[in-house]
């Protein structure tokens, strides 16, 4: 299992190839004083529908995405919201870039 650890400032994430997963899982870190937050992530592929995962884990100091074939399913670039909620209401958001790279098959 490879596991990627997001810097704060990081745009751009690598999935890894059409069809396969580069990185397993993608950990973000939560700043101190979100940790009391509910963290949920937005995947807006670039060439589909976005949707929130329930392919997450929060713990402490991260929101793991365990990537599967769905992020991986095509090539290009997409975007993802990882927003901090307080009941219905969003108190703080980062966007990040991901991509995935065209595979030969």
């Amino acid at each position: 299992m490879t596991t990627k650890t997001v810097k704060n400032n990081e745009e751009n994430i690598c999935l890894g190839k059409q069809g396969e997963n580069l990185c397993t899982e993608i950990r973000f870190p939560i700043q101190e004083d979100l940790r009391d937050y509910t963290a949920r992530l937005y995947i807006c592929p670039g060439d589909g529908e976005g949707y929130y995962t329930d392919n997450v884990i929060q713990a402490a100091n991260f929101l793991t995405l365990l990537v599967t074939d769905r992020e991986t399913a095509a090539p290009g670039s997409g975007k993802m919201q990882l927003s901090f909620y307080k009941g219905n209401t969003i108190i703080k958001s980062q966007i990040y870039t991901y991509f995935v790279t065209k595979s030969i098959c």
